[in-house]
């Protein structure tokens, strides 16, 4: 390899790190951005979001966040997906002619909340390690439990976003679907991948506990 080269491929190194980190930051901010956007537009369920949305911003922190900084999945046409969820939400917006905090409280569903909702599919429809169900190894009242817990942890969200709804269905209602059918299945890969031991988010977030805080808190 080449002087050229090398450099070359240590400034494609920097430039990934340091988008990978912006990424990171914007992910473990969302859900207190979403939650700030309650506060703003005064919404009724603030009591809610605070109370219920501990378990979406810790599972934020401690499973998206490191799956980001490992690179998995991170190739070119994944890399596609944010932007294609971005540009279907700008849309949205200037159509509805919603606020920034409207765009907020969009990506705090379709980024932290897909997570939820992956989470509670898994443990309804999919498989573990050993290849039972969750209704196998845990029982039907334990499944009930975390599949309410997942869901409780965005309801005050949804119903937020319900609240800010203009009167009737309104086409741009359409793209936030498909955005978060999109980040649905998206987080679904994520968490086979984990199961399947592709990735330990645990390790990634033991070895880089300090990053993570440096960028959460810069």
């Amino acid at each position: 390899m080449s002087i050229t080269d090398s450099i070359d491929t240590r400034l494609k190194s920097r430039w990934r790190g340091f988008i990978s980190a912006l990424e990171i930051a914007y992910i473990c901010l969302l859900p207190f951005l979403g939650a700030l956007a309650a506060f703003q537009l005064e919404s009724d369920f603030i009591g809610w979001i605070m109370i219920g949305g501990w378990l979406l911003a810790v599972l934020n922190v401690y499973i998206h966040a490191p799956v980001i900084l490992s690179g998995y999945g991170r190739s070119a046409p994944l890399l596609l997906v944010p932007l294609v969820r971005i540009v279907l939400l700008a849309g949205k917006q200037s159509w509805m002619e919603g606020s920034i905090w409207n765009f907020f409280l969009d990506e705090t569903i379709l980024e932290a909340g897909s997570l939820m909702i992956a989470f509670a599919l898994m443990f309804l429809f999919g498989r573990g390690i050993s290849g039972n169900t969750a209704w196998q190894d845990l029982g039907v009242g334990m499944v009930v439990i975390m599949v309410g817990l997942f869901l409780g942890s965005i309801g005050g969200f949804l119903m937020f976003y319900i609240e800010q709804l203009p009167n009737g269905l309104h086409p741009a209602l359409i793209l936030q679907a498909i955005a978060l059918g999109i980040a649905v299945y998206y987080r679904l890969r994520l968490i086979t991948g984990i199961r399947d031991g592709f990735i330990q988010p645990d390790a990634i977030f033991n070895k880089h506990f300090f990053v993570l805080l440096g960028v959460i808190f810069t």
